[in-house]
């Protein structure tokens, strides 16, 4: 039996900057974050040792893993969503479309008087954590005095590949400025 205690420390395994990334990328649900890790040291395994990044897990890693993971959640949404999965597919792909095409970031808000079926969808989405909620009021930095909205996050592996090819904009939550960041008009979702 072995008895030898194993000096093991994060650092070692992954870059501070990933880690922050699979933080984030997780939306803070352990089962996520397991498997969104998990897939990120296999990718950083099959990198080899001899790469230029290194052996440690990088943010790229973590976002190539967040994509991979999208399967599994896909797979959810598709048995949780039985009965009302087209509607719900077509909302999520109307946030996907104004985050990753209109307003090219990674944050979105909605009106805190929102009702009815976008709202609805809005809820679902965040029990299949396609959406994470990031805070529940913001006011606007110009404009709409008095108007409240919520912001919620688009699930990272939904425009791990839009930040480079649309000049994709990702606000970084644990950023002391994250607050002044989400408070533009432009990130406002609305119904058409």
């Amino acid at each position: 039996m072995i008895t030898e205690k194993a000096n093991f420390h994060t650092r070692d395994l992954i870059n501070p900057t990933a880690l922050d990334r699979l933080i984030i990328a997780s939306g803070g649900v352990t089962r996520d974050f397991v498997g969104i890790f998990s897939n990120s040291i296999a990718i950083a395994r099959n990198r080899g040792e001899g790469h230029h990044r290194g052996s440690k897990i990088g943010a790229e890693d973590i976002n190539a893993a967040a994509g991979e993971y999208d399967g599994n959640k896909r797979e959810e949404f598709k048995l949780d969503t039985a009965e009302d999965r087209i509607q719900l597919e077509e909302a999520f792909q109307r946030l996907v479309t104004f985050c990753t095409e209109e307003s090219k970031c990674n944050v979105f808000l909605i009106s805190q008087k929102l009702t009815g079926a976008t709202k609805d969808a809005i809820d679902q989405l965040i029990d299949l954590r396609l959406i994470h909620p990031v805070k529940s009021r913001v006011t606007l930095k110009k404009g709409a005095a008095g108007e409240l909205y919520e912001a919620y996050m688009l699930d990272v592996s939904q425009y791990t590949a839009s930040r480079k090819v649309h000049d994709f904009h990702m606000i970084d939550l644990s950023a002391s400025e994250k607050d002044e960041e989400i408070r533009r008009a432009s990130l406002i979702f609305q119904e058409s």
